[in-house]
């Protein structure tokens, strides 16, 4: 709906969606960059990229009328239609940006300025320089028109190295030619001197830069067109040398975390592996306290359960103002920092501690979707974790503070999403740990 409201599309399958994750994963800071090159490549060579593996929309919003489409295969550009595409990214830390490309006029031949019929040639090794001739000749056969700017990009955009060969070559034609004879060139080691290209023939700038005589070039712009091969490099070997197995055996033990899936694998590993099956009654109840935010009174007992796994269970209800009405029980303002640090020293305790804090205040957020729900859960997901992380800031040195923000239907596994608006939470889950160093966890039920 946003989209086709900020493009203004009716027509039913005009606009192509498409993404690179498809084929290349998640990349993470570098996703949205990614996503840049794609569309600008397929915006000069006129192509829409697929979707890799898509199958079928999610039937919660499959309509045919839907102004959008997602190709499984690359599509030729439609005739006659502008080209233009947009990339948005969308970064974990609240930074949005939206991009939009369109193919200019196609630009006019560009001035090389005075061109020097002499190709030189130069390199790190004997190796890469055999390398640059053979890619150079490729490129040159098949983009004769654009020797003139090969010859510049050469003479003038690239450093000089050590092993070199140079030829005069009045066309592309003749370079290739001589390019296929590159075997080795001359090891030159520079002497100091120089001479200028535009006062000599170009025989003689040809022989100097072979001895490694530094050459000044005519002036002008010597940008390389934009699909030139790059510079080889020779690769080395390096073995790393392995340590000797040892004659102890270690009996294998199960594994703590699921195990490395096969390179084949690593773009369709499964969302959900479980680790472990939830144990009836716990061994041993966890050291540390569990507080309990909620909105309202809780059943009668609610907190059994978690009574019998840790050691301290306190409940905390949302209210105006701080009080204490129980042994571990409190009111307490939730989106007040001030309130709140007041309910962690009640709750003292010396020496390091750990403070599992159940956010539930999500949970009471009821009703149609509308702007009443909305503006609840911007308290419930947004300010009081807000209030939480600046009430923990003054926590004492040693005590570990631990979130769990709750709520339903945020984020279900199968089936709709029935309360949209509590995916506010993922802000509270992804910035905490980023900016505040408090690592907490999301669950949705």
């Amino acid at each position: 709906g946003a989209l086709r409201q900020a493009y203004g599309l009716e027509e039913p399958g005009r606009c192509a969606l498409s993404s690179v994750k498809s084929q290349l994963g998640h990349l993470g800071a570098a996703a949205g960059v990614v996503g840049l090159v794609r569309a600008a490549l397929a915006v000069h060579h006129g192509v829409i990229p697929p979707t890799v593996d898509f199958r079928r929309l999610n039937p919660q919003i499959a309509d045919e009328r839907l102004p959008f489409r997602i190709p499984t295969a690359a599509e030729p550009w439609p005739a006659g239609r502008p080209r233009v595409a947009a990339v948005s990214s969308f970064g974990i830390g609240g930074t949005n940006t939206h991009v939009v490309l369109e193919a200019g006029e196609p630009a006019a031949g560009e001035t090389t300025g005075p061109v020097v019929p002499l190709l030189p040639l130069s390199s790190g090794s004997e190796a890469g320089l055999r390398a640059d001739a053979a890619r150079i000749a490729d490129y040159l056969e098949a983009r004769p028109e654009a020797y003139g700017r090969v010859l510049r990009h050469l003479q003038a955009g690239r450093p000089a190295h050590r092993w070199r060969a140079a030829a005069v070559c009045a066309d592309a034609a003749e370079a290739v030619a001589w390019l296929r004879t590159v075997t080795g060139g001359t090891a030159a080691a520079a002497d100091g001197t120089a001479v200028d290209a535009r006062d000599l023939p170009a025989a003689e700038p040809a022989t100097a830069w072979e001895s490694g005589t530094d050459i000044a070039w005519p002036d002008g712009p010597a940008q390389a067109p934009w699909d030139f091969p790059p510079p080889a490099f020779d690769l080395a070997r390096y073995e790393i040398e392995r340590a000797a197995p040892t004659q102890e055996t270690v009996p294998a033990r199960e594994p703590a975390w699921p195990e490395r899936l096969p390179e084949a694998d690593w773009l369709r590993q499964p969302h959900w592996v479980r680790r472990h099956h939830a144990a009836a009654d716990p061994v041993s109840r966890v050291a540390g306290t569990l507080v309990v935010l909620t909105d309202g009174p809780l059943p009668d007992g609610a907190l059994g359960p978690f009574e019998a796994a840790y050691e301290r269970v306190a409940h905390v209800r949302a209210a105006a103002a701080f009080a204490r009405v129980g042994a571990d029980r409190y009111e307490a303002d939730p989106a007040d920092p001030a309130s709140l640090r007041r309910v962690f020293d009640a709750l003292g305790g010396g020496g390091p501690v750990t403070v599992d804090w159940l956010h539930a205040l999500p949970l009471a957020v009821e009703g149609a979707v509308g702007e009443a729900t909305l503006e609840r859960a911007r308290w419930a997901c947004l300010d009081t974790p807000a209030a939480l992380l600046r009430a923990a800031a003054d926590l004492p040195a040693g005590t570990r503070l631990r979130p769990w923000w709750l709520s339903y239907g945020a984020q279900p596994v199968e089936g709709p999403v029935a309360r949209p608006e509590l995916g506010l939470l993922a802000g509270a889950a992804e910035v905490a740990p980023q900016e505040c160093a408090v690592d907490g966890r999301w669950l949705d039920l």
